[in-house]
C-alpha cells in the first residue's frame, strides 16, 4: 500500500510539471509511468497464476520437546521469475488452544520448484496442526498484490512422555469370562468352541472332556482342555470435560492416559479406552491389546476436542455398549482424578508426575 502511494504521488507530480512546462519529456515519462504500472498489474496476475505452494513432512509424528522438520514448497511453472512469495504459516495445538504464526518470505526462478526446510518444536504433547493462513505474490515494483489460493494443512501428532508404573492383574480379572476371537496362548479355560490342548486324563478330570478318538489312538485315557478367550476385560474411560482449558493441562491428561494404558499392557491387561466425541455425538471405543493399538487410540483421542458439558461418559458408554461387561471400570478426568469401579479415587497433579506415577500400584 504505501509503495502505491508512493507511486500515486510521482504520477502526480509528472503530471504537475507536464503541465506547468508543457514538457515532451514529461508527457513520455508519464505514459512511461502509466504503462509500467499496467504492466505491473498484468504481472501479478500472471504470476499468481503460475505459483503453487503445499507442505509436506515424511513422518507427522514427534516427541515432546524433540525438534522436528517440514517442507514448505513453491513451485513456479511460469516462464518469469518471483521475486516475493509471501506466506503466513499458522501452527495450532487442538488440544490446548495456543497458536503462533510465522512468516516466510522467498523468491523462485522462471520453472523451478523450490524446499523450504522449517524446524518446530512443540512444549506439549497433542495434534498440531500447521496450515497456509495466507500466500501471495507481488509484481517486481510490490504495487500489486494478489492471494494465491492455498488448501494445505499437515496434522503432526505429538507423543506424551510415558511412565511405567507397577499393574497388579488380579485373578478375578483374569478369569474374568469374555467373549472374543482370540485366545490365551499360555492357560485354559472354559470355552467349549476351542481346544486348548488334549493331553493325559488325571484324577479329577470330568468324564465329559474326554477325548475319545485320541483315547482310542492311544490306548489310554486323554482329556482336553478347553481355551480362554482373550478378551478386552479392563474398560478405561476418559472424561474429556474441562472446566479450565491450556496445552499444559492437555499435556498432563494425556501424558497420564497413556502411562496408564502402556502400564496394563507390559502387565499383559487388555483393555478399551473409550470416551465421549461430542462432535459426532458419540462413544468411541478402541480396544488396547498391543503397543501398536496404543498409539492409534493416542491418535484418534487427540483429533477429539475438549467440551465444557458435563457428559456422564459411563452412562453415555454402557447406553451405546449394553452387551459390555467388565472385571473393572478406570474413569480418569481432565483434572487428573483416576477412580476405580466407584471406589477409590486418585489424584495425580501436573507437577512431577513421574515422580508420583513411580510409588502408585494399579489394581485392575
Amino acid at each position: 500500500m504505501i509503495r502505491k502511494v508512493w507511486y500515486m504521488i510521482l504520477v502526480l507530480i509528472t503530471i504537475y510539471l507536464e503541465i506547468m512546462y508543457d514538457s515532451t519529456w514529461m508527457l513520455a515519462m508519464l505514459a512511461f509511468e502509466l504503462l509500467l504500472a499496467a504492466v505491473m498489474f498484468l504481472m501479478s496476475w500472471y504470476l499468481k497464476l503460475h505459483i503453487r505452494v503445499w507442505l509436506d513432512m515424511k513422518v507427522p509424528v514427534s516427541a515432546k520437546k524433540q525438534t522436528f522438520e517440514m517442507e514448505l514448497h513453491i513451485k513456479n511453472s511460469g516462464v518469469l521469475p518471483v521475486s516475493t512469495v509471501y506466506t503466513i504459516l499458522e501452527c495450532e495445538n487442538r488440544s490446548g488452544g495456543c497458536s503462533e504464526k510465522r512468516i516466510v518470505n522467498e523468491s523462485v526462478a522462471a520453472k523451478a520448484e523450490k524446499t523450504i526446510t522449517i524446524s518446530a518444536k512443540a512444549d506439549y504433547c497433542g495434534k498440531m496442526v500447521f496450515s497456509l493462513k495466507k500466500v501471495q505474490v507481488s509484481d517486481y515494483l510490490h504495487l500489486f498484490a494478489r492471494k494465491v489460493r492455498v488448501r494445505s494443512q499437515i496434522n503432526v501428532n505429538v507423543l506424551p512422555d510415558i511412565h511405567t508404573f507397577p499393574v497388579e492383574v488380579s485373578m478375578k480379572t483374569r478369569n474374568f469370562p469374555v467373549e472374543g476371537d482370540e485366545y490365551e496362548k499360555e492357560r485354559s479355560g472354559d470355552d467349549p468352541s476351542e481346544i486348548f490342548q488334549i493331553r493325559e486324563f488325571r484324577p479329577g478330570d470330568r468324564m465329559q472332556q474326554i477325548h475319545w478318538k485320541s483315547s482310542a489312538r492311544s490306548g489310554e485315557l486323554m482329556t482336553k482342555e478347553y481355551s480362554m478367550p482373550c478378551g478386552c476385560k479392563v474398560l478405561f474411560l476418559l472424561e474429556l470435560s474441562q472446566k479450565e482449558g491450556g496445552a499444559k493441562r492437555a499435556d498432563h491428561f494425556f501424558e497420564l492416559a497413556a502411562s496408564l494404558c502402556f502400564s496394563m499392557l507390559e502387565a499383559e491387561c487388555p483393555h478399551f479406552v473409550a470416551w465421549y466425541d461430542e462432535k459426532e455425538g458419540q462413544i468411541r471405543r478402541h480396544a488396547v491389546k498391543k503397543e501398536q493399538d496404543l498409539y492409534e487410540m493416542l491418535d484418534l483421542l487427540m483429533r477429539t476436542s475438549f467440551y465444557k458439558q458435563e457428559y456422564d461418559v459411563k452412562a453415555a458408554y454402557f447406553s451405546s455398549y449394553p452387551e459390555g461387561t467388565y472385571s473393572t471400570v478406570l474413569i480418569l478426568d481432565k483434572e487428573g482424578n483416576l477412580q476405580r469401579d466407584e471406589e477409590d479415587t486418585v489424584t495425580f497433579g501436573e507437577e512431577e508426575l513421574k515422580e508420583s506415577l513411580s510409588g502408585f500400584v494399579l489394581e485392575v
